[in-house]
């Protein structure tokens, strides 16, 4: 979680862009089961300053 949380905030200190999860460095796509988009959202917010 911290890797993806310093991506997010790499991304907001920038134009922007994408941050694609569960793509490998060949692009196949694995996915990311088990995977709570609640609990990712409260950790990007919880670990930045001012909150994302």
């Amino acid at each position: 979680m911290k890797l993806c949380v310093k991506e997010i905030v790499a991304l907001s200190n920038s134009n922007g862009g994408y941050l694609l999860i569960g793509v490998e460095d060949d692009q196949s796509i694995t996915g990311c089961m088990g995977y709570d988009l609640q609990n990712i959202i409260e950790s990007i917010y919880d670990r930045t300053m001012p909150n994302i």
